[in-house]
Order: C-alpha cells, then structure tokens, then sequence
C-alpha cells in the first residue's frame, strides 16, 4: 500500500516522496501525486493500491494501474478474490468467446484472441497482476487443446512463477497442468529442454510437488540417456 499525503499548505508526499512544495494549490499538488503514482505503476508494471489522506483528513483508497487508469477501490474485488478467478468486467464477454471458440473446435482463433486478451490485460493492470496470469492460463488452454504441447507447458510454467512471485495457491494449480502438458510432448530434444524449466518450477513447490518432480527427474534421465545414445 503506498501512502500519500496531501497538506493545507499545498504540500504532497508519495510513499515519504515529496512532490509538490509549499504554496501550490491543492489541485495540483493531487494532479503531481497522481502523476508520481501513475508513473510508478508503470515502472512496476503491476496495480498500485494507494491509501491518499486529503487536507481534512479524508482518506481514499485508490487503485492505480500501469496503463494510466485510477479507479477507487472496491473490497470485494481484491479481498474476495485475490487470484482473479473472475475476470474483470470489461474483459468478461472476450473470455468468455475465447472459451466458446475452443469448445467449438476453433482452438487457433481462440489463440490469437487469447494472445490479444493476455496482451490488453497486462496493459490494463500490469504483467504481475492475478487478471494477468488467468490471460496467460486462458491462452495456455487454448494452445494445448490447438496440439501443441510444448508451448502450452512453457505458458503455465510462466503463469507457475508468476502465481509463486504472489505467494499464490495459484502455482500448484499452474504447475500441475504445466506437468500434463510435459507428459504430451512427443518431441525427446523438446521434452528435455522444457523439462529443465520444468524442473525448477516444480522445486519451488515445496512438499507438495515432490512426487511429480520424482517423475520428472526420471524421464528426464531416460530422455537424455536416448539422446546421448
């Protein structure tokens, strides 16, 4: 959460930044701090929750995305569902095409929907946000179903490490399908070389993961071992 604090005087600080000085008008010492604030989110690429304490002492609680967007912010969004089980409001319609795409066989439309989706997502509201991830699962679904295994492994082992960086349940979930799609790549130089990342995917997993990355290490072996032979 970044504090910002806006003073009678015209003062404004961001996160113990200051910037506006004493003497500017209260418009403009908002405007300066969202200005600081977009641009922060836009360097992170991720959302920005700020908590903004007015002159009165008035508190707002804001979220600011990468693309520039500032929206007050709602509880049940962020604290009901931190993994971005439901897609946000604007996106809603083109996921769910995406998904009627895919069942009705037309899995390669539904990728490069899902490509664009993912891409329009991350704009909105940051490559690390839990909206961002689902894109990328979204578009791992609609890879796989389109036959291609490897890169669908490779897309939810990206959202694994993304749902890890959150400290999210998320990751297992992520890395599991990411171990089933590894299980159907028919390619031995392309399985060992997804297999790697694989590998250190699943080691992040803790107790959890230990079976499948018994697994893994063990076609692994037999996978080089062919290789080499």
């Amino acid at each position: 959460m970044v504090q910002v604090l806006l003073a009678e005087d015209g003062r404004a600080w961001v996160a113990g930044t200051e910037v506006a000085e004493q003497g500017t008008a209260l418009d403009t010492a908002r405007a300066a701090a969202l200005l600081h604030l977009t641009r922060l989110a836009a360097h992170q690429a991720r959302t920005v929750h700020v908590e903004a304490t007015d002159p009165d002492g008035k508190v707002w609680r804001l979220l600011v995305h990468p693309s520039g967007t500032i929206e007050e912010a709602t509880k049940g969004v962020f604290d009901t569902d931190p993994e971005g089980e439901r897609p946000p409001a604007a996106f809603r319609e083109r996921v769910t095409a995406i998904v009627t795409d895919i069942e009705a066989g037309r899995e390669h439309i539904a990728m490069g929907a899902a490509g664009q989706l993912e891409a329009d997502i991350v704009a909105a509201y940051g490559e690390r946000h839990p909206y961002s991830w689902r894109a990328v699962e979204l578009r791992a679904h609609a890879t796989f179903v389109a036959g291609l295994p490897g890169a669908a492994c490779e897309l939810y082992l990206k959202a694994a490490q993304g749902w890890a960086g959150l400290h999210s349940s998320a990751y297992w979930g992520a890395a599991q399908r990411a171990y089933a799609c590894w299980h159907r790549i028919g390619a031995p130089d392309q399985a060992v070389w997804v297999g790697q990342e694989l590998i250190e995917v699943l080691r992040t997993g803790g107790e959890s993961a230990q079976s499948a990355l018994r697994t893994v290490l063990g076609r692994m072996d037999a996978l080089q071992g062919g290789l080499v032979s």
